[in-house]
């Protein structure tokens, strides 16, 4: 914490002003929902602005000024405009429901899903991108791609049979607790894409910022031991 922010909270000064953010759907509900409640408790004064989006999507409004921050999922980010931290790990599935023909499968390889329907809540997002890639190197066509924007709609329809849903395991926890859905034994080792927060190098941090970025990095990073 800088010696302004320090300051300001040693004299009872309330941080206040707007706090643009942007992140995934995945991140916001069901890894910083409460974070994001504890920091509206802690400020009442900062005003939360929060964006859904994807890695590229934010980049680009991270370059005009118009969030402040940004926490997506992705490989990696190595831009050089961007001052980027790395959080935590996250692991991606293949979701179906149980009555599903490769629930029971004990490994599913990229030839299984031929002629499959796969179901994404974002077709631009590197985890998308990448079996989509692994689908092509392989010469599997799925039968078709359907891109719903919500998690809860995407689950549903994987729910149904309507299809494999590609997701953060995060988000599908309680289903799988509850046998609604199942996590395919995928041919590979499960993708791990990365949880990063990022700003623009350039930025000045103001307080709402800065004490938002501690309260994240202290909540999740710290228990990667980093």
């Amino acid at each position: 914490m800088d010696d302004e922010t320090h300051a300001a909270l040693q004299h009872n000064v309330e941080p206040e002003g707007i706090l643009r953010l942007g992140m995934s759907e995945s991140i916001t509900r069901y890894r910083l929902e409460h974070l994001l409640s504890e920091y509206a408790l802690l400020y009442p004064n900062v005003e939360l602005h929060l964006t859904l989006g994807t890695s590229t999507y934010f980049q680009d409004l991270i370059r005009k000024n118009i969030l402040d921050l940004a926490c997506c999922l992705e490989e990696n980010i190595d831009e050089k405009d961007l001052t980027v931290y790395k959080l935590w790990p996250e692991p991606i599935g293949l979701l179906v429901s149980p009555s599903h023909p490769l629930a029971g499968k004990r490994l599913v390889t990229e030839q299984l899903l031929s002629g499959e329907t796969l179901i994404v809540t974002e077709i631009n997002s590197k985890y998308t991108m990448l079996l989509t890639e692994e689908l092509e190197k392989a010469k599997v066509k799925p039968m078709r791609i359907l891109e719903i924007e919500q998690l809860h709609a995407a689950k549903t329809f994987a729910k149904k049979g309507l299809g494999i849903a590609v997701l953060p395991l995060v988000a599908a926890q309680d289903e799988i607790t509850k046998g609604s859905l199942c996590a395919l034994d995928w041919s590979d080792t499960p993708w791990k894409m990365q949880a990063f927060m990022f700003h623009h190098k350039d930025k000045w941090l103001p307080a709402p910022l800065k004490l938002f970025m501690k309260l994240l990095w202290e909540t999740y990073a710290s228990k990667q031991g980093g």
